[in-house]
């Protein structure tokens, strides 16, 4: 069962951006079905981790030059909004380290990787992406914080 399919909603036209969110979503689902009970808890809690300390590093970077080099008005926002995923995945990794995979940490992660994919990607990417595309910010309301 996939929970979030890829889609045009999710686009931000951008080849390696839309790549990377792409394997984002994959993490997504995979997680979903370790949650659901199919599949082993440990082994993708721990890849999981792995994969979203190194996403973090690589897309982030990338992104971050992107929009920084289009000028984007937005940008030390948008960075700000990375700097909290960061704090997050370094939580998650903490709790690894110190009891282990649980089905209750692969259910945290798994919420707060949908939730972000969701307000970030959807909501905050596509501040970029407007931007980039008209040379515009668009209305404030279609911008939604992710906490």
């Amino acid at each position: 069962m996939m929970i979030i399919q890829w889609d045009e909603s999710i686009s931000v036209h951008n080849s390696v951006l839309d790549s990377q969110h792409k394997q984002f979503i994959k993490l997504i689902n995979d997680l979903d079905e370790v949650t659901a009970g199919r599949g082993d808890v440990t082994s993708k809690v721990i890849e999981a981790v792995k994969f979203l300390e190194e996403y973090a590093k690589t897309h982030f970077a990338y992104e971050e030059s992107y929009f920084t080099n289009n000028n984007f008005p937005e940008a030390a926002e948008h960075q700000q909004l990375h700097k909290t995923f960061i704090s997050a995945i370094m939580n998650m990794r903490k709790e690894l380290d110190m009891r282990g995979a649980s089905m209750a940490l692969a259910n945290d992660i798994s919420k707060f990787t949908a939730d972000w994919l969701i307000a970030h990607v959807r909501n905050v990417d596509h501040r970029y992406d407007a931007f980039i595309a008209t040379g515009k910010l668009p209305p404030i309301h279609t911008h939604k914080k992710f906490k």
